[in-house]
């Protein structure tokens, strides 16, 4: 409901598997992160630098943006993730 700005992700899998997220909004699906490979065995991949997102900018959503994540479960035909967490912090303004 207003403008916001992604600060931090943090990505995992409880297994060593091929799962993968990428982020974007609804017209660019992939707009902040192409696919990224999570975090495995409970050790969290962690973004938050600018220099971890496309554009090396901290991504920023205006309101009425649709954000959105994807996330393929086994890579490119790999291992399938097992217990996957994501966490997304937002700053408001």
């Amino acid at each position: 409901p207003m403008d916001c700005t992604l600060q931090h992700v943090s990505m995992v899998q409880s297994n060593a598997g091929a799962g993968r997220i990428k982020i974007g909004k609804s017209t660019d699906d992939d707009a902040y992160l192409a696919y990224t490979t999570l975090g495995v065995s409970l050790t969290p991949v962690e973004l938050e630098a600018p220099d971890d997102f496309i554009s090396e900018v901290t991504p920023r959503l205006k309101k009425g943006d649709i954000f959105t994540f994807y996330l393929d479960h086994d890579g490119a035909g790999g291992t399938a993730a097992d217990d996957v967490t994501i966490v997304f912090t937002f700053e408001e303004g």
